[in-house]
């Protein structure tokens, strides 16, 4: 089966798109191999893989691990659909404060390969949404942060004219800070 790796305008963020093999019981699609990953540049062994269930007009996030627990992530929508956000915070890049949005649907195999270095959340536009994603790092809570879904600075278009579902720790998350520590 086929890949496609496109490389996105922050650094190191691909969005990646499996082929999906039909017939009549319906399709089959790879979601991940090592080698594939390999020969385009991405050298990442994933320890941890999550799942959520998330109603619609929920939002999660933005999350990040700091170092030594920083995570590579791959992203990847079960069903539903929902529009995903990442946010860079290495200090040391030309893109750092700056935020891309995709929307991944689980109609379409395509999978959102996130490195270390950036914050990640996502709001649920479907009646519900399952996503999964592996992890580079395992959770760890003390080494746990994140950045207030809204903040004035990153000023993320959400697309959204409601208030959406927060849990209490991510409508308490701090502000965008320039002299974030990773």
């Amino acid at each position: 089966m086929d890949f496609e790796f496109q490389k996105q305008e922050l650094d190191g963020v691909y969005l990646i798109s499996s082929e999906k093999k039909i017939d009549e019981r319906g399709y089959l699609c790879e979601l991940f191999r090592k080698d594939v990953f390999l020969k385009n540049g991405i050298d990442v062994d994933f320890v941890q893989e999550n799942f959520s269930y998330s109603e619609y007009k929920t939002l999660r996030g933005l999350h990040y691990q700091k170092n030594p627990h920083a995570q590579d992530k791959l992203i990847y929508v079960n069903y539903g659909s929902i529009l995903d956000v990442v946010v860079d915070l290495r200090k040391d890049s030309k893109t750092f404060g700056k935020y891309l949005k995709f929307e991944l649907d689980s109609e379409k195999p395509c999978f959102l390969y996130v490195p270390k270095g950036f914050a990640h959340g996502f709001l649920t536009l479907s009646d519900f949404a399952c996503v999964t994603y592996k992890l580079s790092s395992y959770y760890q809570p003390d080494f746990e942060d994140g950045i207030v879904w809204n903040d004035e600075v990153l000023n993320i278009d959400w697309e959204v004219d409601f208030d959406p579902i927060l849990s209490n720790k991510d409508k308490n998350l701090p502000k965008f800070d320039v002299n974030v520590k990773l």
